[in-house]
């Protein structure tokens, strides 16, 4: 039915839709930093999420809760030695349950 070239044409065609397909979709479920899956870690909690990417390099707590507020992971640093550096972290942002609700990037607050 189809002749060897268009066999190919069409293989290579499926191919590069799937490529690019599977890099839109990392894209966009990792759209914060691309080290942390936003899909993944939205909807779970600070364990699940510390068991998976490794212990909060800083948190935040809630003033009236045992939950976390913020946690912080470090993804930017350079040392300026007459500035004192600038540092920049991927934010999980927990609710009243702490359940994460929100991922973004940004600096650790009062720093």
């Amino acid at each position: 039915m189809f002749n060897k070239k268009y066999k190919k044409v069409i293989i290579i065609s499926i191919i590069i839709v799937a490529i690019t397909a599977f890099i839109g979709l990392f894209i966009a479920s990792h759209s914060t930093y691309f080290k942390y899956n936003d899909w993944w870690i939205i909807g779970q909690n600070a364990e699940k999420i510390e068991a998976r990417y490794g212990q909060f390099e800083a948190s935040l707590k809630h003033p009236h809760s045992e939950f976390p507020k913020q946690g912080f992971y470090e993804i930017f640093s350079i040392s300026r030695h007459y500035l004192g550096g600038q540092r920049e972290y991927f934010i999980v942002i927990f609710d009243d349950f702490g359940i994460a609700i929100e991922t973004r990037r940004g600096g650790y607050p009062g720093g």
